[in-house]
Parts: structure tokens; sequence; C-alpha cells
């Protein structure tokens, strides 16, 4: 199983929505809070972007939030 990440900003709502898709389909994943400059920096060297939420699985990412682009990425 690939590696899932999602990097989030406390108090996003689309942040907020990201995080309750994978909650809700009890899909396992790290939570990256994008306060921290460690966690804000990678996703920026990733995705070359300052923008959340941003989900990782595997080496593929997907910046905002969008249920079809999350589906294909998780291969659901």
């Amino acid at each position: 199983m690939k590696k899932i990440e999602l990097y989030f900003l406390p108090g996003s709502p689309s942040s907020e929505s990201a995080r309750q898709y994978l909650e809700e389909r009890n899909i396992a994943y790290y939570l990256r809070d994008v306060t921290k400059p460690v966690h804000a920096r990678r996703v920026a060297k990733e995705t070359k972007q300052w923008s959340v939420p941003v989900l990782v699985v595997g080496k593929k990412a997907a910046v905002g939030f969008d249920a079809q682009l999350y589906e294909r990425l998780l291969g659901k």
C-alpha cells in the first residue's frame, strides 16, 4: 500500500473537507500540519505551490480538494 499524506491548514474549510473525505472512507493517512515549518517546506518543494490541502499518494500529489481526483489517486 502506498503512503498517504494530507497536508492541511487548521481552520481551512477545504482542508477539513479533504480530511473528512479520507475519514469517511476509513483511509489510513498521515496528517501534516503546514503551520509547522518542516511540513510547509516539504509540501512547497513537492508541489511548487503554497496551497492546501495537498493529498500525496506515493509520488503523486493533488492540490486542493477534488473528490474525483482523490478517487483516481487512491485507485477507488
